[in-house]
């Protein structure tokens, strides 16, 4: 059996009063608002939940600078010289 994770709530105030702010242990936000629209008697929910989304991270990759390349040295032609066409330098 799955053991249960606990998940901190933190009071938040914002333009229409406080909420609840947490996180699941996956890192989704969850945000736990006070039902103002619930009928007195009626069968609707004292308080929603919704869940937002998780932002991606920047690839690490993309934020390490890549070494720029090397110019290729010019290297020198040892071959030995010579002056007649029938001999090939190898």
């Amino acid at each position: 059996m799955e053991q249960s994770k606990d998940i901190g709530l933190w009071v938040k105030e914002g333009k229409k009063g406080k909420y609840f702010a947490g996180k699941m242990p996956d890192g989704t936000p969850i945000f736990i608002f006070k039902n103002d629209k619930k009928v007195t008697g009626s069968n609707q929910p004292d308080y929603r939940m919704k869940f937002g989304e998780i932002k991606p991270q920047a690839r690490p990759s993309a934020a390490v600078a890549q070494p720029k390349a090397q110019p290729a040295k010019a290297v020198p032609n040892l071959a030995p010289q010579s002056n007649s066409d029938d001999e090939l330098p190898f």
